[in-house]
């Protein structure tokens, strides 16, 4: 004799068993026996996720500036499990490839960074206070000098695992400030004059870089050893004047 009850039902139930004489003599009321037999239908709770919970503070970083905490707040927790296996933050928006996420390793935890896809990821079997304080100390960098170029923010998404079960996942801002880089000339060749000669080019391969604008308002060549009267620097503009 089994049971099942209809699916999703959590309650009290109970059931009859009767019992009846087979060779009962004809005109005779066949003898039985009953019995109830009574059956609980608990709900047998399925194992929680882990919840993460963000402090809600955007953080900033300045160009060429020390790594920022992105979240030395953010909290964990997880109502049946006191270990956790893994945990991720990853930079799901903004990223460049001069982006970079760090923390410090808690006992068994190792945290790895990925350039191609911005994500830091933190394994190891360990306490859910273990990987709360590791999460606490993850901080962004980036080396770029110009950060700002596709975005002014990097929003950085949140989540860990207790090998059953991953936290729905949770979001940071880090705003980037960016610094005005200066230009930068590399120098050409030594050229010779000879007096009274047609002028000469000076400056056929001096180069200018500059990591954050494409345009440049001016530019001043001077001679600042051996100016002698009758000097003469010029120049032709392109076509853009």
């Amino acid at each position: 004799l089994t049971y099942t009850p209809t699916a999703g039902y959590v309650g009290n139930d109970a059931l009859i068993v009767t019992a009846i004489e087979a060779d009962t003599p004809a005109g005779e009321t066949p003898l039985s026996s009953k019995i109830q037999i009574n059956i609980s239908v608990r709900d047998v709770a399925q194992p929680q996720p882990p919840v993460l919970q963000t402090s809600g503070v955007n953080r900033d970083f300045t160009e060429m500036g020390p790594s920022v905490p992105v979240d030395d707040k953010i909290t964990l927790i997880d109502a049946d499990s006191t270990q956790m296996a893994s945990a991720s933050v990853t930079i799901s928006s903004g990223f460049s490839p001069d982006d970079s996420l760090s923390c410090s390793a808690q006992g068994s935890i190792s945290c790895a960074f990925n350039s191609n896809n911005g994500q830091l990821l933190l394994t190891g079997s360990a306490s859910v206070d273990a990987y709360q304080t590791a999460l606490q100390s993850v901080t962004f960098k980036s080396t770029s000098k110009n950060p700002t170029m596709n975005t002014t923010t990097r929003t950085l998404t949140w989540s860990a695992s207790d090998g059953l079960n991953s936290s729905s996942p949770v979001t940071s801002i880090v705003n980037v400030i960016a610094l005005n880089d200066a230009p930068t000339l590399t120098a050409g060749d030594v050229v010779s004059y000879t007096e009274n000669g047609s002028p000469i080019a000076v400056g056929t391969k001096i180069r200018i870089t500059d990591p954050d604008s494409a345009n440049l308002t001016r530019a001043v060549v001077s001679i600042d050893a051996g100016f002698t009267a009758g000097d003469k620097l010029s120049f032709t503009p392109d076509a853009t004047g």
